[in-house]
């Protein structure tokens, strides 16, 4: 979260939430200082100015398909350190990604920080075991346009689905965040 998208940075009283996973990281033998970074894209769109992947001492990795392959190898040039890992042709065969992710890197635990139709895929095939959900009452930056906010869920009013038990919730000290934490492996689709 360091380097993808600091939210925990603007918002006061989740300091606790990044210290409790630094010392989950710390708890795991062989865990690196920053865990490799997983690009998953559909299409091969990446961004090569991404923080993750300028950043030297953090191994990163584009996900995709053959297809999107291609495309993300001229986004990012030849003299990449990243590496470009294809799984189905046309289409990103996820189970098979996150197999390999397991069996060829080890990772055994995945912070999937996606959007609503990777969040939606990766459920509907249940290879989601938890949903961590931050609601905010307004933005961290002030800039939140509602006129272009899609919701997560089906239902459409921005609530989790009754079916998801509630493992934890934090308030900011604003008391106009919240994050939250589910058990998932019970539902299959949002």
């Amino acid at each position: 979260s360091d380097f993808i998208f600091d939210v925990f940075g603007h918002m006061k009283g989740f300091g606790d939430v990044r210290e409790d996973f630094r010392q989950w990281r710390k708890s795991e033998k062989g865990t690196e200082k920053h865990p490799p970074v997983f690009f998953m894209t559909n299409s091969g769109e990446i961004n090569p100015h991404a923080a993750a992947i300028l950043y030297k001492d953090i191994a990163s990795y584009v996900v995709t398909n053959k297809k999107g392959a291609d495309r993300a190898m001229n986004l990012l040039g030849q003299g990449t350190a990243t590496r470009i890992l294809a799984f189905g042709d046309t289409e990103l065969d996820e189970e098979a990604a996150l197999q390999s992710l397991r069996a060829d890197f080890g990772i055994r635990a995945l912070l999937h920080e996606g959007g609503r139709g990777a969040v939606n895929s990766l459920s509907h095939k249940g290879l989601i075991d938890q949903l961590f959900l931050t609601q905010m009452t307004v933005s961290p930056r002030g800039n939140l346009d509602a006129s272009n906010a899609q919701c997560l869920f089906e239902t459409g009013d921005h609530q989790p689905p009754t079916l998801l038990k509630k493992i934890t919730t934090r308030e900011d000290v604003s008391g106009k965040a919240h994050l939250h934490n589910f058990d998932a492996r019970s539902i299959r689709s949002f």
